[in-house]
This record gives structure tokens, C-alpha cells and sequence, in this order.
């Protein structure tokens, strides 16, 4: 999640330029909240030891590519 965060707010910062942050971060926000929620929400019910779950969604994910979105 790091990795992903350092990349995406990199992204976001060269899109709003090195003086906007504000405009930044909002597109930080919007575009990592979905991604960060969802992988807290697997983390605490702990159901990846009991039920198969496709990998898919967390190795698939590609910082670079995700479209940048606006926090609303």
C-alpha cells in the first residue's frame, strides 16, 4: 500500500503541479480512498484464511494506470 500510495500521490502531484496541493490531495483522496477502504475492510474480517478469495483485485492493481479522480 506504500508503494501504491508514493506512485498515485506522484501521479497526483505532477497532474495539479508542485504548487497546488491542495488540488493534489483531493486527487489523492479520490483516487485511493475505494482501494484503501476495501483493503482494511479484508484485513479486519480476516476471511482470507478461511474462503478463497481471487487475488486478482490487490496484484492486478496498477498505481500508474488507475484513473485519478477527485475526492467528493
Amino acid at each position: 500500500m506504500a508503494i501504491e500510495d508514493a506512485a498515485v500521490l506522484t501521479r497526483c502531484i505532477n497532474e495539479a503541479g508542485p504548487s497546488d496541493f491542495k488540488t493534489a490531495f483531493s486527487l489523492y483522496e479520490g483516487t485511493r480512498r475505494d482501494r484503501a477502504t476495501k483493503v482494511q475492510e479484508v484485513s479486519n474480517s480476516n476471511t482470507f484464511f478461511l474462503q478463497q478469495e481471487d487475488p486478482a483485485w490487490v496484484y492486478g492493481y496498477n498505481a500508474y494506470t488507475e484513473p485519478l479522480k477527485v475526492a467528493s
